[in-house]
């Protein structure tokens, strides 16, 4: 997240580096707190969250530096972290829809529900939902994916306790 761009001398390496944790925090819990919003207000107001660490890390130590000019650099970081989330999370959804992260591509970050999830992308085979409304329905709605109905009824059918117990034992 360090960029050199952003340049607050007056902070000491040990005190920037706190900061950048501190900001690093605030962004993650912004991000839990948004997860429900369209990308582009979402990635301004997490970038947002950044401003009371900033501000405050900035202001608590006195300098010689003009703070002004150290503060009026604060919405020019915010723009360009909302940017570049935008971006960033923009590659991971297309990633996640396209396969460019595997079949199952969550599978490393889950514990007891893995068996589940593996079962339903590798063994059923149903892709992730959502790239229709990616590449903004460019043939029309409904017409390049199956129905989710449908992939209910597929995991549905086949997730009877054989056949989900069968998979998860191998």
């Amino acid at each position: 997240m360090r960029d050199s761009t952003y340049e607050w001398p007056h902070l000491s390496e040990p005190r920037l580096h706190a900061t950048t944790t501190d900001v690093c925090v605030a962004l993650q819990a912004a991000l839990d707190e948004t997860s429900a919003m369209d990308v582009h207000p979402r990635m301004v107001k997490v970038a947002a969250s950044s401003s009371t660490v900033l501000v405050d890390a900035l202001t608590s130590v006195p300098c010689a530096a003009d703070i002004g000019a150290a503060l009026a650099t604060i919405p020019e970081f915010r723009s360009n972290v909302a940017a570049r989330s935008e971006r960033l999370l923009d590659g991971l959804r297309r990633a996640y829809l396209f396969g460019e992260r595997g079949a199952s591509p969550a599978s490393r970050y889950l514990t007891k529900t893995r068996p589940v999830y593996e079962f339903v992308w590798l063994t059923l085979g149903i892709k992730m939902h959502g790239a229709e409304n990616y590449n903004a329905f460019v043939n029309g709605m409904g017409v390049d994916e199956d129905t989710t109905g449908a992939h209910i009824s597929v995991i549905h059918e086949c997730g009877r306790p054989a056949s989900l117990y069968a998979a998860s034992d191998t």
